[in-house]
């Protein structure tokens, strides 16, 4: 099985160059129409999300990113389905803790949700101290974002919606490389600016801790967010072995992360690939990058190893010959049959008769046949797994 996730992958998938890919959403159903094209689906444990600057400077700059009132007003004014309509055509789930529905149980379904509603939106502006200037806006936003199309295309629907609570959004798109190293990773985080859209896992349940905590070791948290208490509980979920007591941990941080906002949570993707029907028992796969994720996946045009040529058994062992006369002559040697030689006729006096040559024996036989059968087997599930 060969695959790649390239830019044009689905051009190398359609050519036959490559076996399995992950193609634009809005290929997916002509792909599907195709008989030759298995289509596998998996919905993302992450989120697609707004995340706020915390740095000093950045607060020095821009002072609305303090008040969580604000940050609220921005939750009431974005229309997260129409996000999911027009730019993830439909193939998205609304989020609005750190676990996308991926995470299944894990999501805490009673954390504080903000529904669409502008005009609560700019009642909390107001009473937040924010009113709308001469200009027609309350602040300013420069804002960026990955520049891929699904991230700017989002933003602009973002700014279109802020806009008409009073917000001014400047979208300013980053190579998509450049952004993930120099502020997902970068050790001045998300430097000068407010705020952004990007993307974040969300299972296992521990790895919310990489971007949301205050100290992270090695971690993606661009924005400093820096709280105490949702710190303290993250490092208690990371050694508590016990099932329930994690599930309330984690439910009590996106709890308090659902009032003060350090992000939005937008939605959670539903993410496909397709793959060469050929190659069966794809619903086994676990995740494109887990380890094994292909074990138990055969290809149907796979050979199968030569069967190897039965052993030949020995003939049966010749009657023994009569003595002239004398002593009973001697029995004849056992063939392939089991079948003894005849018993020599009694002599006069005459010599014993010789012995007929022996066969081979029963046992023998049979223990070849089934080592060569055994030998069979092995080669063809070793063949089966390399394919």
């Amino acid at each position: 099985m060969q695959f790649q996730f390239l830019a044009y992958s689905l051009i190398a998938y359609e050519a036959g160059e490559i076996d399995l890919t992950s193609p634009p959403k809005a290929e997916l159903s002509r792909m599907d129409a195709d008989p030759n094209t298995g289509l596998r689906w998996g919905q993302s444990s992450g989120t697609h999300r707004i995340t706020f600057n915390y740095r000093p400077e950045a607060i020095a700059a821009h002072p609305w990113l303090a008040v969580k009132e604000v940050k609220q007003a921005i939750a009431h004014a974005i229309d997260k389905q129409l996000i999911i309509d027009r730019v993830q055509k439909g193939f998205a789930t609304i989020a609005h803790t750190g676990m996308g529905a991926g995470a299944g149980a894990w999501v805490n379904k009673d954390a504080q949700i903000y529904e669409y509603d502008p005009a609560k939106a700019k009642e909390l502006l107001d009473a937040a101290g924010y009113p709308v200037g001469s200009n027609g806006f309350r602040f300013e936003m420069p804002w960026i974002t990955y520049d891929r199309d699904y991230a700017v295309q989002a933003s602009e629907i973002i700014k279109a919606q802020l806009k008409e609570v009073g917000i001014d959004m400047t979208i300013i798109p980053v190579e998509y490389v450049t952004y993930v190293s120099l502020y997902e990773h970068g050790e001045n985080g998300m430097a000068e600016y407010p705020a952004t859209y990007n993307h974040m896992g969300g299972w296992p349940p521990e790895e919310i801790g990489s971007w949301m905590h205050g100290k992270p070791e090695g971690g993606m948290n661009m924005g400093f967010y820096d709280n105490a208490e949702v710190d303290a509980l993250l490092d208690e979920g990371a050694v508590t072995t016990d099932a329930a007591k994690r599930k309330e941990i984690y439910d009590e941080v996106q709890a308090l992360n659902a009032i003060e906002l350090p992000y939005i949570h937008l939605f959670s993707t539903e993410g496909a690939y397709i793959y060469n029907s050929d190659f069966k028992n794809m619903e086994s796969t676990r995740s494109v990058t887990s380890y094994k994720a292909y074990d138990e996946v055969w290809w149907i045009h796979g050979d199968l190893p030569e069967a190897e040529a039965e052993p030949v058994a020995g003939a049966t062992g010749a009657k023994g010959a009569s003595g002239a006369t004398g002593a009973t002559g001697a029995a004849g040697a056992v063939g392939t049959t089991g079948t003894a030689g005849a018993k020599g006729e009694k002599g006069d006096t005459g010599a014993v008769g010789p012995a007929g040559p022996q066969g081979q024996t029963p046992m023998s036989a049979n223990f070849l046949s089934i080592i060569a059968i055994a030998i069979a087997i092995v080669a063809f599930w070793q063949t089966r797994q390399k394919t």
